[in-house]
């Protein structure tokens, strides 16, 4: 049974690992980065340096499972701790595996697969660990956060795929940024704890009138139509909070910062802005 066409197996093939740019953070780690990889053993396999990549995030997540499994109580500091160390490791080490094998002439697409199987099983513990961090158990708000990541990271591959370019963020925000701010909400949980991502912060109420507006107009539609939905709709808008939590405008602007990135991606793609591969081997 084949799995792949003759179209795919020939892009296989002729596939190599090109990245859409260094952002500013990227530029100032980059010569430690080429350091550190002068450093390594040149029998050091660059799929090895994934996987210990991804062994200390397995570690901070376990150790997430033990101490806090609810995602809602609070862990000991170095939990939280160990779980921002994991991820600086991590994605130090994500940045250094492809120049290994560039160094080492190793490189090839299984490697690439490799590395990005790998990251996508890590984003899913990051997610977990993350969620832990900010005391939000499992629901549509973590939900909605966790879709704000994993959207656009599919999209970007999405891209590549059309492109032959991984194109992440911008020369401002990347994935080492986006990595360094998760760093951050863990040690503040560390250094704070859960109660501040539980402060209330006020909500603007011009932006409280707009929402409860909205809602009422869905509701009001689904009325007119017939259709399921315009008691949700009303409950929704009349059940509106005043306040939210720190740890729910966090996931609010992860989700937003999300949906314009996967719409970048989108747009590029369907306009025709991003670089094009050669016919025969560009996606269909």
């Amino acid at each position: 049974m084949k799995f792949l066409s003759k179209q795919a197996l020939f892009g296989l093939q002729s596939y190599k690992y090109k990245s859409g740019g260094y952002t500013y953070l990227d530029t100032l780690h980059n010569p430690f980065w080429n350091y550190l990889v002068e450093c390594l053993p040149t029998w050091l396999a660059p799929n090895l340096i994934t996987l210990l990549g991804a062994l200390g995030i397995l570690s901070a997540y376990a150790a997430n499972i033990v101490f806090n499994a609810s995602f809602q109580d609070e862990a000991p500091s170095w939990v939280y701790m160990l779980t921002a160390a994991s991820i600086v490791l991590y994605i130090n080490l994500d940045c250094i595996d492809g120049k290994q094998a560039r160094r080492t002439k190793t490189s090839s697409p299984l490697g690439q697969l490799f590395d990005h199987g790998v990251d996508a099983l890590v984003l899913h513990m990051m997610l977990a660990n993350i969620s832990a961090s900010l005391g939000v158990a499992c629901g549509w708000k973590m939900a909605a956060g966790c879709l704000g990541i994993m959207v656009p990271w599919v999209l970007a591959q999405w891209e590549e795929y059309h492109s032959g370019i991984m194109m992440y963020g911008t020369k401002y925000y990347g994935v080492l940024e986006a990595n360094y701010c998760i760093c951050i909400v863990h040690i503040i949980s560390a250094v704070w704890g859960l109660s501040f991502w539980r402060t209330l912060l006020p909500l603007p109420e011009p932006l409280v009138s707009i929402l409860r507006s909205v809602l009422l107009a869905v509701a009001g539609l689904a009325g007119r139509l017939g259709v399921e939905g315009e008691e949700m709709a009303s409950s929704c808008a009349r059940s509106i909070p005043s306040h939210v939590s720190v740890a729910d405008a966090a996931l609010l602007l992860v989700s937003t910062a999300g949906i314009a990135q996967g719409m970048h991606n989108v747009v590029r793609v369907l306009s025709g802005s991003s670089p094009k591969l050669p016919k025969e081997v560009r996606g269909p």
